[in-house]
């Protein structure tokens, strides 16, 4: 299993491959500064994704690995091929074919709400429900009160 997550100070990005359970600690290739992943033994195993190994957030989701940069460049490709082809616009259904099929072949990955610390290769990811614009606005909005609480 991988874990990706993101540097708190700089932003960067710290990339973790954990094989056993227990506290990993990771340091930031571009500033150094640390920070501790707790694995549990039910993740190590494969089993539950049950709350965030970074921060403790138990609320995670699920969603395809999928580029977007490269489906924006597929279907700008197939836009600017439309008018050129025979018969007219068939680039675009192409294009939309070659973008659905790499969606399907990409695999899904689990994600925190709270700190965004990416999931890769464990079963327990099929478990997670996909993104709700209500639990990451609920959970927004309770991070900016923590963070209004802490300049008072």
């Amino acid at each position: 299993m991988e874990i990706v997550s993101t540097c708190s100070r700089c932003r960067g990005c710290i990339r973790v491959a954990i094989d056993r359970p227990g506290m990993h600690r990771c340091a930031c290739s571009r500033c150094g500064d640390e920070i501790c992943i707790e694995v549990s033994p039910a993740l190590a195993d494969g089993g539950a994704l049950e709350r965030c190994a970074a921060c403790g957030e138990q609320q995670l989701f699920r969603q395809k690995s999928f580029n977007r940069a490269f489906g924006i460049a597929v279907v700008g490709v197939a836009i600017v091929f439309a008018p050129l082809t025979s018969p007219p616009y068939i680039s675009l259904f192409i294009g939309a074919g070659v973008d659905g099929l790499v969606y399907l072949l990409v695999p899904w990955i689990g994600i925190c709400y709270n700190c965004e610390t990416e999931y890769r290769g464990t079963p327990a990811i099929a478990d997670l429900e996909r993104f709700d614009h209500t639990t990451a606005q609920r959970i927004q909005a309770r991070q900016e009160r923590i963070a209004r609480q802490r300049t008072e």
